[in-house]
């Protein structure tokens, strides 16, 4: 999936200070892309489990337009007869 090597890269960004690269941390210019990655990829979160609710609606939704076909050819057949 896409989302992996985005996850990644960003767990690396947010880990530079971590890793003893503290001098550069300071730079608030990285420390502003800093937060605002770790804000992206709260969001990002929040919108894939809103995705995945959604998939599972459209193919309950699926099902029950498949179901409600089926109930209305059974009963076109009967009346037909």
């Amino acid at each position: 999936m896409r989302r992996k090597p985005i996850t990644l890269a960003w767990i690396l960004l947010l880990a530079l200070p971590g890793l003893g690269l503290a001098a550069e941390s300071a730079d608030p210019d990285l420390v502003a892309l800093r937060a605002q990655l770790q804000v992206l990829s709260e969001r990002l979160d929040e919108l894939e489990a809103a995705n995945a609710e959604l998939r599972q609606s459209h193919a309950t939704l699926q099902q029950a337009s498949r179901e409600t076909t089926s109930a209305v050819a059974a009963v076109s057949e009967r009346t037909a007869a």
